[in-house]
């Protein structure tokens, strides 16, 4: 809750759990996040994608800049708002622990300011296609019920965080590749020039340009003079003001990379950290070895290569013109996991060229 008030308190007190907060809107935007405290156990974030595609990485080198140069209005209005005292929190085991505090400490305090200066917008989690996201992110900022950036939420444990991620990414593996990709896939398939990565600890800002990525240094949560507060207002901004950038891209342009060595490469390290729980499941035998160089040669030999071309949208998937064993064919991505009539829908799709193109029918 934010409130108007001529006595502004800036000392935090606790009521029903939640620690109560005051301060103008210029003291807001200097201010850290509260800290997420993680436990022993863990649970890693998925990366896998239909939609992930490989950018051209680059350092967004003027971010830090645009930051500190971007005016922020000042006015005797007073901030309220509340959030849970990190010590009453539970630890940190999973991903969805993780989208649970970013969104009480960072996302929801931001929110609520924006409405106060009747900005009609808000960060919603987005938990199916029907809020018109394909690919379902974990977060999405909406303005007047239109997206217009998408975020992904890792843990620590699956995304490395680099405080320059942008020279990091094809310098440390999976951990930084995979959730690059997953949240560019998901900005190029939705139109979107803007994106967020973050693991709550550190927050990355991307700008896309068609296959280029731009990718601020990593902004910490615990930052006060360039805060993830001051950061998040200045890319929602940006987006409110320009959102969006063509898919018209191929996902796969980037010859470097190839999709099936990145999704075994990403299991065996999954198998490492089970066998660290498990010394009897060796996953580093012979056989299993010869099963997955198996597995890669049979699915280079059948890959489908998408073109540099989008034929169509809709709101369940976008459809790609495509090479299949040198023969162009329309190829539709969509996750049929989103919605329980997604198959349904699909087999019926699937139908309608059998029923139009008939041999024994002709055209009127």
């Amino acid at each position: 809750m934010f409130a108007q008030s001529k006595d502004s308190s800036k000392v935090s007190s606790i009521v029903h759990k939640y620690m109560v907060i005051n301060k103008t809107p210029m003291e807001f935007f200097n201010t850290s996040l509260p800290k997420l405290i993680y436990g022993e156990n863990r649970s890693n974030s998925s990366t896998k994608s239909v939609s992930s595609a490989y950018p051209q990485v680059v350092l967004w080198d003027s971010f830090e800049n645009e930051l500190k140069n971007f005016q922020i209005q000042n006015n005797d209005l007073t901030l309220e708002y509340l959030i849970k005292s990190p010590e009453l929190r539970p630890k940190i085991t999973n991903e969805a622990e993780v989208k649970m505090g970013i969104n009480e400490y960072a996302f929801e305090p931001l929110s609520q300011y924006l409405r106060e200066k009747e900005i009609n917008s808000l960060f919603k989690l987005c938990s199916s296609n029907e809020h018109g996201v394909i690919e379902q992110p974990d977060f999405a900022f909406f303005h007047n019920d239109i997206v217009k950036l998408v975020i992904e939420v890792k843990t620590i444990w699956s995304l490395t965080a680099p405080d320059s991620l942008a020279a990091a990414y094809r310098i440390l593996g999976t951990k930084v590749r995979l959730p690059v990709q997953q949240i560019f896939g998901c900005m190029r398939i939705n139109n979107l020039k803007y994106g967020i990565l973050t693991n709550c600890e550190s927050f990355y800002f991307m700008k896309r340009e068609k296959m280029l990525l731009h990718i601020s240094t990593a902004i910490k949560s615990t930052d006060v003079d360039i805060s993830v507060y001051r950061a998040l207002f200045y890319v929602v901004h940006l987006s409110i003001e320009d959102h969006l950038c063509s898919p018209n891209t191929s996902i796969n342009d980037d010859k470097t990379y190839n999709s099936d060595h990145d999704e075994i490469e990403d299991d065996e390290s999954e198998d490492d950290e089970s066998e660290e729980d498990d010394d009897n499941n060796d996953v580093y035998s012979p056989k299993r070895k010869k099963k997955r160089s198996e597995q890669y040669q049979s699915s280079k030999s059948k890959q489908i290569k998408l073109m540099n071309e989008a034929i169509g949208y809709g709101q369940n998937g976008c459809v790609y013109k495509c090479l299949y064993n040198n023969t162009e064919y329309a190829t539709k991505i969509c996750d049929t996991t989103k919605s329980t009539n997604m198959m349904m829908q699909l087999n019926n799709e699937k139908e309608l060229p059998r029923r139009i193109f008939r041999p024994s029918e002709t055209a009127p």
